[in-house]
């Protein structure tokens, strides 16, 4: 075999080395895209998801916003139904002392009555027995 020889042989092995690597970056190239097209992916992923995330703050300040109205509306009814308690109470509690008052007259006139009931009776007792002695000596 001369040197020509050799050289073709050689020059044959590095057109297949040269083809065998053509073909595993071809393969690279590939990966490569299927990777960025992936990557493309996940990033679209992450905006839209950062996006509901900045919604749900913007929705929990909100509703941070609507509990403390709330709760300071709740302390301006309790604040004001106390006041009305203390503008009433001396109305509620003469109102009720009246009440009370009037059972306790009711009762005392109940018993007055009562009593003049049983005086009633006797009387009407005496008076029959008084009108049958009359009639007995007529």
């Amino acid at each position: 075999m001369n040197n020509e020889e050799k050289i073709l042989e050689i020059l044959q092995q590095l057109q297949q080395g040269q083809s065998a690597m053509q073909g595993d970056i071809e393969g690279l190239k590939q990966g490569q895209a299927a990777t960025n097209a992936r990557l493309d992916g996940l990033e679209q992923g992450q905006a839209d998801m950062q996006g509901k995330i900045d919604s749900m703050q913007s929705d929990i300040g909100s509703l941070k916003s609507d509990v403390s109205s709330l709760q300071d509306g709740l302390q301006q009814v309790r604040t004001s139904q106390l006041k009305v308690e203390l503008e009433q109470y001396p109305r509620i509690n003469a109102a009720i002392d009246g009440v009370l008052g009037n059972i306790q007259k009711d009762e005392e006139l109940n018993a007055r009555v009562s009593y003049l009931e049983k005086k009633t009776d006797i009387h009407d007792t005496r008076l029959y027995s008084l009108e049958s002695k009359i009639s007995k000596a007529l």
